[in-house]
């Protein structure tokens, strides 16, 4: 698979688990003001707000969590074409990044929906 390809669907991958994620935070009883708490703080990039939920990353931390290796697996990267690594790093950077930044879209967008929904 080529560079390019490979970033790509780390970056569609990444995108989707964020969304996924995003998906699960609130429940149908959640209140208005938790709506309203919620954007304030990820708009202000307030640290209590923005530590207080889990983004998706590589950590493996729960068992179907992906990580650099099912990353490398799933993008054919092996020692052959990524000798020094730098390749999968890049990749895992990639779906990272783009699993944090649909996490906080989608959850804003969540918290906007509501609160019209609400009001």
């Amino acid at each position: 698979m080529r560079t390019r390809e490979i970033m790509r669907r780390a970056r569609r991958d990444g995108r989707t688990a964020g969304e996924n994620a995003a998906s699960w935070v609130f429940d149908g009883n959640t209140a208005r003001e938790t709506y309203e708490r919620v954007l304030r703080g990820s708009e202000n990039g307030d640290p209590e707000i923005l530590d207080a939920f889990r983004t998706p990353s590589l950590s493996g931390e729960y068992a179907d969590d992906p990580t650099p290796r099912t990353l490398a697996e799933a993008y054919d990267i092996d020692e052959r074409c990524d000798p020094d690594g730098t390749l999968l790093d890049e990749a895992c950077t990639e779906w990272e990044g783009a699993a944090s930044q649909a996490f906080w879209f989608t959850l804003e967008r969540e918290c906007r929906r509501q609160l019209r929904v609400q009001s």
